[in-house]
């Protein structure tokens, strides 16, 4: 009894000591946001970035904190190349004022050409294969950025070269009132003439080419359905279909077993789970925060033909400040592809407790 005594007075106390500092420090409740400079963008996509909106209290003295933070957040979004926060309309009696945001924003296209290595690393493209220019991919990639003003992104490639592709995705943040709900697209296509069969004793690839004859063919198009609770939090329903052919030549000469049992032709649906907490303060070039993601994904198999496996996967990042121009990362990766589904929920559990704990130390 006196003990709970004790922490009714302590919380008590407390309530109180900072409703004094509320009464005698000095705040601001903003009363409008506004935005200079926007041809493009939707106000509203803005103003959903933002961690603060019309109608909160900020103290005086954390307002080039609050207004750093959020200038560094926008860095992530590509939407804009500079980016100023300003006090307009200050009533300094009734605590009001305006937040007045000025900025500039980027360019949103970018084309881009394309160079790759087919295989793994230079080393093996060098030595394995004789840095053989067959083995080269070349092609050209459009970007847009902002498609139409909702932060949408727009992507098609093309590629000639060892592996053949064409790719088109399109992402959109948020489609729904509350802005919470969205949805990135892709649709692949790809071919080889080409193809790794085999894995010989000393870990090498064979790889065998046939003229006129595309050995591997490989459709994808997957759609996720993402929900931001906020602009740290994002929780992603992952959902695929896959469809791979090898040739008659493949099963009948090279390897019998390459989707197993003789299969020349599989399709198979994929479906997943991503947890992620981005607490970072600029993505490319990060100084401070954290970055948190899970993943569990199911491949299944439609009338025996497909890899029916389970895969989980977690990354923790930690970035140390060192300097002014200076910090470090510490990084925690680890993967498990799972037998079982008891397995899949009992990793996913402890993971997922482990994670929100760790961010809710975070966050509080």
């Amino acid at each position: 009894m006196h003990k709970t005594i004790f922490v009714f007075l302590i919380l008590f106390c407390s309530f109180g000591a900072k409703a004094q500092d509320r009464d005698t420090a000095q705040y601001l409740v903003i009363q409008d946001i506004l935005i200079e400079g926007l041809k493009k963008t939707k106000k509203y996509i803005v103003l959903r970035e933002l961690d603060f909106a019309i109608g909160d209290t900020i103290l005086v003295t954390d307002l080039p904190d609050v207004f750093a933070r959020n200038k560094k957040w926008f860095v992530n979004t590509d939407l804009f190349k500079s980016i100023a926060f300003n006090i307009g309309d200050w009533d300094f009696e009734q605590h009001q004022a305006v937040i007045k945001m000025k900025v500039q924003e980027a360019w949103y296209i970018y084309p881009i050409p394309l160079v790759d290595l087919a295989d793994r690393n230079f080393n093996v493209w060098w030595d394995d294969h004789n840095h053989s220019r067959k083995r080269i991919n070349v092609g050209l990639a459009y970007f847009q950025n902002n498609t139409t003003g909702r932060r949408d992104k727009l992507m098609i490639l093309a590629q000639v070269g060892f592996t053949q592709k064409a790719e088109i995705s399109y992402n959109i943040p948020y489609f729904n009132r509350h802005k919470t709900i969205g949805l990135r697209t892709k649709i692949s296509f790809i071919r080889n003439k080409t193809i790794g069969y085999y894995v010989d004793d000393k870990y090498k690839e064979q790889f065998r080419f046939q003229e006129g004859t595309f050995l591997l063919r490989r459709f994808r198009t997957t759609a996720d359905w993402s929900y931001r609770s906020n602009i740290r939090f994002t929780q992603t329903l992952l959902t695929g279909f896959y469809h791979n052919r090898i040739s008659d030549f493949v099963v009948d000469s090279l390897n019998g077993d390459f989707f197993g049992n003789g299969i020349k032709d599989e399709k198979y649906p994929s479906v997943g789970y991503r947890l992620r907490y981005d607490g970072r303060d600029i993505n490319l070039y990060t100084m401070e925060g954290k970055l948190i993601e899970f993943n569990v994904v199911y491949d299944g198999a439609i009338k025996g033909q497909g890899p029916d496996k389970w895969f989980t996967s977690l990354y923790y990042g930690q970035h140390f400040r060192l300097g002014k121009k200076w910090s470090t990362e510490l990084i925690g990766k680890g993967v498990k592809h799972c037998t079982s589904v008891i397995q899949v929920i009992a990793i996913r559990v402890v993971l997922a407790v482990w994670i929100l704990y760790g961010v809710m130390n975070i966050t509080c």
